[in-house]
This record gives C-alpha cells, structure tokens and sequence, in this order.
C-alpha cells in the first residue's frame, strides 16, 4: 500500500448486499478482523487477484440468478413437468454444475427444481432409448408381418393356378374320352387332347385318357393283299371299310369290323380287258411317260359310293360300296385321267385328262355337268 497501511488481506467473502474484505493484521500471533470498504478505484485496478476474485464471484452471481429465475417461473406455474419449464440440454448441465460446485449458495426451490429437471431428464432417456428398440421392432415386425401375407398371397395364387390346371386337364380328359367312346371316334384327336390334358395337369384322368387312346391306336387288324402289289388305299368316312386298287386294276373292299375281304371288283372283264390292256401298253408305247401309274381311289362323303380311276384308262367308274355293283361309268377323255377330286358334300366329282379337258359330273345320277378345255400355249 503506498499510503504507509500495514493490512495483510488473506481473502474476500461475498454477503448478498455488501461485497467486503476480510483482513488480517500481522502483529505477530495475535489476530483481529476488519472490514474494509473499498475506498479507491486503483486498488481494483492494480490489484490483479482482486480482480480475478471478482471477475469470478460476479460470473458466479449471472448463473445463480438465471437458476433462481428459472426456479420462481417454474414455481408459478405450479411446478409442472412439462419440458418448456425444466431444464434441459446444456442449462441443465450448467445447473448441475453449479450445485456441484456452490452446494449451498441456491434456495431451496432452485434445488428442487433442478432435482425434477434431472429425473424428467432421465425419463426422457429412457423413453428415447424405449423408442430407439421399440420402433426397429415394431418395423420388423410389421415386415415380418407384410412377407408371410406375400407369402400367402403367393401360396393361394399357385393353389388356385394348380386347380384351375387340374379342372382343365379333367375337362380335356373327359373330351377325350367321349371321343373315343364314340363308334366313329377318332383316337388321334382323342390322343391330342389326351396329351394336352396331361402337360396341362398330372391328373388321373388324363393318364386314363391316354392309354385310351394308346390301346386304340394299336394295330387292330392285318390283311393278305393278292398276289398283286397295291397301289393305292382309301378309307371309309365312317371307318367301316377300306378299299385297295392293285396294280392288276383290281378294287378290294375290307370290313374293319369283320377284318376281311368283303367284295372283289374287276376293272376289267372278258375281251374289254385284254382290249384295254393292248391299248394301255400301245400307249405306253407311246411315251406316255408322265400319267400316274398308281391309279386314284376314293370314297364319297358319305361312304356308299367308290369313285375307281383304273391305271392309265380314260374312265371314271362308281360302284355301290353296299352292293358291290357298278353304278356309273364316266367317260368322254380322249387321253387318260390324270386327276380326280370329290366335292365335300358328296354332290359333284371331276376328273383331268391329259388331253387338257376337265369334266363334271353329279354323282347322284352320273348326268355331264360342265366340261372345260385348256388351250394349248
């Protein structure tokens, strides 16, 4: 001190209304206490530890009063738990470290209050940490929950697909079954629908149905031809008959049912035929190279009649498949026939010649209908 004061100052106390300095003399062991007030602005500023001492007593008194502040609003409103009047985040650790660090410097209320706002604190962690496994679980859940019902989606979908195949394959095998059981039934369309039945769905019927229609398709009968190769073969409409045209220009009829000839029909007969013959090989002689050398056979739509062109002859025959007797002989070609076709209903038949005619016939009466001439280019 530069004005001669022989003051020893050992420490500051802060009292609410009055800030102090508490001094001790040093007149050897024997002590006393003064208070002093601070009479002159150089000692604060040249007092380095005075200054700290206060720096810090009046950071001290911002944080204790925004604490009791806080403190008295939450009081009146009644002491609530709601987190607009507690404390929390960063005040509440600056609270806590106040208390820690001046235990006995806050009221009674501002304790309190800092006590609530640590357990509302620590009830928010654990709803936080709650939520944090709650809501992951509840998400696995629900997916957990959404892929079982896609797999059930998936599971009744291939149920109704597998039904619907079997209902198929059971309608087809059905179909297939009423075709064979059929007199006129055709066990290759009933084998087609058989096998449709059974890549549509591995149904006991299916399988029925097609060794049905396998047991039907077997060899049902063998026939001894003549002597003669056969050239040609027609079979019935209704599946009664078939008729072979051999090389001699004899028409055989075979009852599939009784599995045997039936009829015998001669192209030729008597001196017509070696007639015929004399004339077939003349023209043979003649370089007719180019005709069909099998003959044609066929059968009417409706199977009664057989329509017979004889090898390299300028004629059409019809007989009775019924009788075996001749009907019709159709004839007007200067050269022989080349060609024939059988109209679907049964009505008409034509015939090509070599001489570049066409000729129509009505196969109920045999009657010429229309004739028709190539030109020759």
């Amino acid at each position: 001190m530069d004005r001669g004061y022989n003051v020893n100052i050992a420490r500051i106390s802060h009292n609410a209304n009055l800030e102090q300095f508490q001094g001790v003399s040093g007149r050897g062991t024997e002590s006393c206490q003064e208070t002093v007030d601070i009479a002159h602005e150089a000692l604060i500023r040249n007092w380095s530890l005075l200054r700290s001492w206060l720096d810090e007593n009046r950071e001290m008194l911002r944080r204790q009063r925004q604490i009791e502040r806080s403190a008295r609003e939450w009081n009146a409103a009644n002491q609530p738990h709601s987190p607009e009047y507690l404390l929390h985040g960063n005040r509440l650790l600056d609270a806590e470290d106040y208390l820690n660090h001046y235990p006995n410097e806050l009221s009674g209320l501002a304790q309190r209050f800092i006590s609530v706002s640590q357990e509302e604190s620590r009830r928010t962690r654990r709803e936080v940490r709650l939520l944090q496994f709650t809501i992951p679980s509840a998400l696995f859940f629900a997916l957990g929950i959404t892929f079982f019902q896609y797999q059930v989606a998936l599971h009744n979908q291939a149920e109704k697909d597998y039904q619907l195949r079997v209902s198929t394959s059971r309608q087809w095998s059905a179909i297939a079954q009423s075709i064979l059981q059929e007199p006129d039934g055709d066990p290759n369309t009933a084998l087609l629908i058989s096998r449709l039945a059974a890549e549509r769905g591995h149904t006991y019927e299916a399988e029925a149905s097609l060794r049905a229609a396998l047991q039907k398709l077997r060899l049902q009968a063998t026939f001894n031809a003549g002597e003669k190769p056969i050239s040609h073969l027609a079979l019935s409409p209704d599946r009664n008959w078939l008729a072979s045209l051999e090389q001699g220009n004899t028409i055989r009829l075979w009852s599939l049912a009784a599995q045997k000839v039936e009829r015998v029909l001669q192209w030729y007969e008597g001196e017509e035929q070696r007639n015929d013959q004399g004339s077939e090989q003349a023209g043979d002689g003649g370089g007719q190279k180019n005709s069909p050398a099998a003959g044609m056979i066929a059968f009417s739509a409706d199977g009664k009649a057989l329509v017979v062109v004889a090898h390299r002859t300028a004629q059409v025959k019809i007989w009775s498949v019924e009788s075996g007797k001749q009907q019709f002989q159709l004839g007007g070609f200067q050269a022989p026939i080349t060609q024939i076709a059988l109209s679907p209903d049964g009505k008409w038949i034509a015939a090509a010649s070599e001489d570049r005619t066409i000729q129509v016939w009505q196969m109920q009466t045999g009657q010429l209908q229309s004739q028709f001439s190539q030109p020759i280019a």
